[in-house]
């Protein structure tokens, strides 16, 4: 059975079955009239791929402008594996897909990909699944648009997990990274260089980790000039007033919500990662049982009073609040 949302128009993969998908895309029904959204599964025939053009519409409601949105899933293929297709060869997702073919203009790559590597992870120790994703990056000039050291994926041991990427061609729009330059782009391209030489083991992995700090220090260099020239006013949006450009900063700089609950401890130190074990803890911890309740017995009727004695009675009165009005009894609780 597929799912389904009320909210959403969703696109599932027309190759495998409904079990083999690995992938879709949602687009909001409010949206439907303000773009033209296009399955290219002429591009893309894959359980674990989805690529679709969004098409922005002109005021004369004719295509404009177009960008290209693939969904992607990378994992293990092959013999032993959840999926094969005609092939058994163990193999990459990845791999599978003509990516010069398939790539064009304004690009956005989003997706679990499942790979360890030092390129979009600062602290990985070694390369995990990486190979194909890092050729593909080389290959054709994507830009890794995540935020540097932080994780998406929760881990219990020490470090950090980044497997979800989004990627992006330099094309998607000249103002999404206002504070890329010159600089930047010779740091990446000498970092593409020095990579390139450490997996044809020309140098050593120091040189590489060295080449690849100053790469990420440019680029935090930039943020920050980005940055402090925006509050002082030396940027290029006219017409923006001190007090827009306050509110602006603030709306930059408030706090981004984590749609994501982390790992709950419990009273006695268990751990709750999943959603239903979050949901039983929270349930168990906010609405303990009662005090004996835990076996029911069965009372015949008439008999209840029997069950009534002088120290139910006395935990029962002293178990009150001492605060409260008195009643017709002159008694506060």
């Amino acid at each position: 059975m597929e799912f389904r949302h009320g909210g959403y128009q969703i696109y599932w993969p027309e190759a495998g079955s409904l079990r083999d998908r690995r992938v879709a895309v949602a687009i909001q029904w409010d949206l439907v009239n303000k773009v033209i959204v296009e399955a290219r599964t002429d591009l893309l025939d894959h359980p674990y791929f989805m690529a679709m053009d969004v098409w922005e519409l002109n005021r004369a409601q004719e295509k404009a402008q177009r960008t290209q949105i693939i969904n992607c899933y990378d994992n293990w293929l092959g013999r032993g594996h959840c999926w094969h297709r005609e092939s058994e060869r163990q193999r990459r997702a990845l791999e599978d897909v003509q990516w010069d073919q398939v790539i064009e203009g304004r690009c956005l790559l989003v997706g679990d990909f499942n790979a360890h590597s030092p390129l979009w992870n600062p602290l990985a120790r070694a390369r995990v699944n990486a190979g194909p994703l890092e050729d593909l990056i080389d290959k054709a000039g994507l830009y890794i648009n995540n935020e540097l050291g932080v994780s998406t994926r929760l881990k219990r041991t020490p470090g950090i997990s980044i497997i979800d990427l989004a990627l992006t061609t330099l094309r998607v729009t000249p103002l999404s990274k206002r504070w890329w330059g010159t600089e930047i782009k010779e740091a990446c391209r000498t970092y593409r260089q020095a990579r390139q030489a450490w997996q044809g083991q020309e140098i050593p992995t120091t040189e590489l980790r060295e080449v690849q700090n100053n790469y990420y220090q440019a680029i935090r260099r930039a943020k920050r000039t980005c940055w402090e020239t925006f509050l002082e006013r030396a940027t290029d949006q006219p017409g923006l007033g001190d007090t827009a450009r306050c509110w602006r900063a603030l709306d930059y700089t408030k706090p981004r919500s984590v749609a994501m609950t982390p790992t709950l401890r419990g009273p006695q130190g268990q751990l709750a990662s999943s959603i239903n074990e979050k949901e039983t803890l929270i349930r168990e911890t906010a609405f303990p049982q009662a005090p004996g309740d835990s076996q029911e017995v069965e009372i015949s009727q008439g008999s209840w009073h029997g069950q009534v004695d002088e120290e139910i009675v006395k935990r029962a009165l002293f178990h009150q609040a001492v605060q409260k009005a008195p009643g017709i009894d002159w008694l506060n609780f």
